[in-house]
């Protein structure tokens, strides 16, 4: 080859790489930042036949959640409120009233009052799987009240309420597991399985008034705050009812939905029934055994936990009787948590255990024969559940005798 030739493809090879260069530094969607406006949250209210619609949008000022410089506080995101027969009604209408354009894919929560989940979310969830720029995997919360005023609420030690209710969720699912984090997609899953079931978390405002000012994050004692309370239980799109902590737990360990929790039994039984010890549950399973017994299915829930001891109230002696004891005591605790749980859930006329999903993949020639008859909700009624609960207290702490039996003994 000529030394011509070469230096034409050297030259052609670096327009080429120049050429590619350009367009990967490309903006491939064309949305400038200072034209949409970054939706962090979302709510959703119902007005008579209409739809709420309230976005909470990340303020876009410098140092947002400081002081501009006149020292005044800027709040780090603002809530704008919209009315409109279908969800893409409210959302053309707030595109109409602002300079920047509704961006979703940054979403991270959405809030549903009560009265969103007794009417219906099919349409809700309908416009978020559909649209490309929707994000489905949000997490999902329900109130019973206003759930646009909710959005308003700062949260204290965050700048931005949307990720810190994501995070609240978060830690909640690792550290408690009482209410799972639950996103959209999980949701619609779920409603749309064999079992028609599902479960959302309620979050409450804890005190008499809205934070909803920046200024007001100064005070140490925050007059409200946002607190996770009980679980909404689904059939199909509609809330049909609600489990409370004691409740949500048992759903859990029917669920194997229990990664750690903490809860209050008490040590001695036999001699009293007040709770004043503390054992956190470090690591749990349930195995679940579906059975025939020629007349129902019998559900076998197989629960295997361990954990440690945290607190001791009563005047005991830490040994191994008084170990035994109270691991008794902690089993019957979670077996009365999960008879409370399937009774509940049973009288809903809903599985969010999802027990139709096990028996359709493990007899799927019996469930096809129920489906045909229509039988399923007799069948589902007269389910058995039988929980098994093994616990293995690992750790008492450095303790041997708690701190009350020894004041007596010193006495």
């Amino acid at each position: 080859m000529s030394k011509f030739l070469q230096y034409v493809l050297r030259r052609l090879v670096l327009i080429l790489s120049l050429l590619l260069m350009t367009l990967l530094s490309a903006c491939w969607d064309r949305n400038e930042l200072n034209e949409i406006g970054i939706v962090s949250g979302s709510a959703y209210d119902r007005a008579g036949e209409s739809w709420k619609a309230t976005f909470q949008i990340v303020n876009p000022a410098p140092g947002q959640g400081g002081t501009t410089g006149g020292n005044a506080p800027i709040p780090p995101f603002y809530t704008f409120s919209y009315l409109g027969k279908t969800i893409m009604e409210t959302i053309s209408r707030a595109d109409l009233s602002s300079t920047r354009q509704l961006y979703f894919p940054n979403s991270r929560i959405m809030f549903l009052s009560d009265d969103t989940a007794t009417h219906g979310i099919s349409e809700l969830v309908d416009v978020f799987l559909r649209r490309e720029n929707c994000r489905e995997t949000l997490y999902v919360f329900i109130t019973k009240g206003n759930a646009g005023e909710l959005l308003s609420q700062i949260v204290q030690l965050s700048e931005n309420q949307g990720s810190g209710i994501e995070t609240l969720i978060e830690q909640e699912s690792t550290d408690e597991s009482l209410f799972p984090a639950v996103r959209l997609y999980e949701l619609a899953k779920d409603i749309s399985s064999v079992s028609n079931s599902a479960v959302v978390p309620e979050i409450e405002l804890v005190g008499k008034e809205i934070i909803d000012k920046e200024d007001e994050k100064g005070t140490t004692d925050s007059p409200s705050r946002l607190e996770l309370t009980r679980l909404a239980v689904f059939k199909n799109d509609k809330r049909v009812g609600w489990l409370n902590k004691n409740e949500s737990l048992g759903w859990g360990l029917l669920a194997n939905r229990i990664n750690s929790t903490s809860l209050s039994f008490s040590p001695n039984p036999d001699r009293t029934d007040k709770e004043d010890a503390s054992f956190q549950l470090r690591a749990a399973s349930s195995k679940v055994k579906v059975a025939w017994n020629g007349e129902n299915y019998v559900i076998d829930i197989h629960v295997k936990g361990e954990g440690d001891i945290n607190e001791i109230g009563s005047d005991i002696e830490v040994n191994r009787e008084s170990i035994n004891k109270m691991q008794a005591s902690i089993e019957d605790k979670l077996t009365e948590a999960i008879e409370n749980a399937w009774r509940k859930i049973r009288e809903m006329d809903a599985d969010p255990a999802q027990f139709s999903v096990r028996i359709h993949r493990q007899d799927p020639a019996r469930w096809n024969e129920i489906q045909q008859k229509e039988l399923w909700d007799q069948t589902y009624r007269n389910i058995e559940v039988r929980p098994h609960v093994q616990i293995q207290i690992k750790n008492t702490g450095m303790q041997g005798r708690s701190f009350k039996a020894l004041l007596q003994e010193n006495r």
